[in-house]
């Protein structure tokens, strides 16, 4: 799939690409892949070459790969703000940590970026990509149809 491809799709699917060798990311995906019922959500990693062409195009700093990026209606959201859509997107009850929003961004961002700094430390990370399976492959940008 092309990044034009991609981007039209953005518009109809969110698309989350994360960190694939990260095992707190990994763990994430694959809870949302469970709670994700009308399988709308597709993901592709920043390893991939669409995740890194999607990344570039955004204009998102390479130095900024500690963050999870949500692509959904046209729009990007980056570190905590992803969470948050996520939650709203899923509907309730998972909508009820919008009263998050009350926090000030800067503070959640803070807290997300303290998190991602080191995630690799406290949940480690494997060598490579998750190898996805039956219903994680079918949802992949990449690999999805």
């Amino acid at each position: 799939m092309t990044v034009k491809e991609a981007e039209a799709r953005s518009y109809q699917n969110p698309i989350l690409l994360y960190d694939g060798i990260c095992i707190l990311c990994n763990g994430f995906v694959k809870w949302l892949i469970k709670r994700d019922t009308s399988k709308i959500f597709q993901y592709a990693t920043l390893q991939q070459t669409i995740g890194k062409s999607i990344i570039e195009q955004l204009g998102i700093q390479d130095d900024d790969e500690d963050t999870v990026v949500l692509i959904h209606q046209g729009q990007y959201y980056t570190h905590a703000d992803v969470s948050l859509q996520i939650a709203k997107i899923l509907g309730h009850p998972y909508s009820l940590f919008g009263i998050l929003n009350i926090v000030p961004r800067s503070v959640r961002h803070f807290v997300y970026r303290w998190i991602a700094r080191n995630r690799y430390r406290w949940f480690g990370k494997d060598q490579t990509c998750l190898i996805p399976t039956g219903e994680i492959r079918e949802r992949l940008v990449e690999l999805g149809s």
